[in-house]
């Protein structure tokens, strides 16, 4: 290259700028680099390729750097390149932003379902493909509808079927109130194991697992982690369904479930004398609640301790940046920041208070009760 018009000699980029800059023939200015380096107009510098881009041949530049799959960076001057948490949703290429993502993913790693769509599986899948309610939730609701049908037949026409199908429960309990200390940790250990194996979807990442085995944690997470979207498509049926709204059903099924416990348990003291009669016919009850509360503790636990969670990205470079505040959980809420709507804060912070006074319920109230 030549700075002035009126040198007669070019000198080597390599030497005069440094050993990673390159430039066209007859250019006044070293403003190319080398491969597997690219050109920051920022910074007027050439900077090594990030992981996750592809930097073939000399004249790579950073509004048109390409990207590999599963990577994605915020926007065409973001030299900020990060894995994607979901493979499937990032197509790489010449593009930044919510354009690099897959059909019906957005938002930041293209980490959200747009509306219509639903993350599933690994991927975005169009609501229109998926069965608004699963089989499964139907079957459970015709059980107990049966079942609560049934109960109430017999206790009004047959009672003496009644007080002898009472007097069988009764007697399993005692059974089962004698042998605890050998079952008690035996359901502790399977109930712990199936916790566990529910969670791998969130604490694992994107991994493919055996369809079998994909299956059993599907089923498991109804069950040991409340994870009702596996049976209800909820952001199919309400677009603004996101983790505010299941914590909101993960901490307050289980409350009240305790209250109707404790509503039967008020109405058959009524019935009870007063004295040593009234706390046996209340010990069913508090074990319930026990049982409850040892069931839920993980998972109710775990989702308010999300709440405080929050990741930072950067878009730009070192120099020149914005940061953006997701929280790690769900990356569609945006945690407090200058550039967060002002409504949005006020939502947060009542969010923040409202689950910072349950936290002395479950994480902390349940040891200790």
């Amino acid at each position: 290259y030549a700075e002035n018009k009126s040198s007669s000699v070019c000198v080597k980029c390599s030497t005069g700028v440094g050993p990673t800059y390159t430039s066209l023939e007859g250019a006044s200015s070293c403003s190319r680099c080398i491969e597997n380096y690219f050109w920051d107009p920022l910074g007027k510098e050439c900077k090594s390729c990030p992981s996750g881009a592809v930097c073939e041949g000399e004249g790579a530049e950073l509004r048109t750097l390409t990207l590999e799959p599963t990577y994605y960076r915020f926007s065409n001057v973001s030299d900020t390149v990060y894995a994607c948490l979901y493979s499937k949703l990032c197509v790489g290429g010449n593009r930044s932003g919510d354009d690099s993502c897959a059909t019906g993913a957005k938002g930041p790693l293209c980490s959200v379902c747009e509306a219509g769509y639903l993350l599933q599986d690994g991927t975005c899948k169009s609501c229109d493909r998926i069965s608004e309610v699963s089989p499964f939730v139907y079957v459970v609701l015709a059980i107990l509808v049966v079942g609560t049908a049934c109960v109430f037949s017999l206790k009004r026409f047959k009672p003496d079927v009644w007080d002898t199908l009472e007097k069988k429960g009764h007697d399993f309990m005692v059974w089962a109130e004698a042998q605890s200390e050998i079952l008690t940790p035996r359901f502790q250990i399977v109930w712990t194991a199936y916790q566990i194996i529910a969670q791998t979807q969130s604490t694992v990442g994107d991994v493919s697992y055996p369809r079998v085995f994909e299956k059993l944690r599907s089923w498991l997470s109804l069950i040991t982690v409340l994870e009702f979207s596996v049976y209800i498509p909820a952001s199919c049926v309400d677009e603004d369904y996101n983790f505010y709204t299941s914590l909101v059903l993960v901490t307050t099924i289980p409350l009240v479930l305790v209250f109707f416990v404790m509503v039967h348990m008020a109405w058959k003291v009524r019935k009870v004398e007063k004295g040593r009669s009234r706390i046996i016919a209340c010990s069913g009850h508090i074990y319930a609640i026990v049982v409850i509360a040892y069931v839920v503790l993980p998972t109710a636990s775990t989702a308010l301790l999300q709440t405080f969670s929050c990741k930072t990205f950067i878009e730009g470079d070192e120099d020149y940046h914005d940061k953006h505040y997701y929280l790690s959980v769900d990356y569609s809420i945006e945690c407090g920041g200058p550039k967060v709507a002002l409504e949005d804060q006020a939502e947060e912070r009542r969010f923040f208070l409202n689950y910072a006074s349950l936290m002395l319920f479950s994480p902390i109230g349940g040891p200790v009760g």
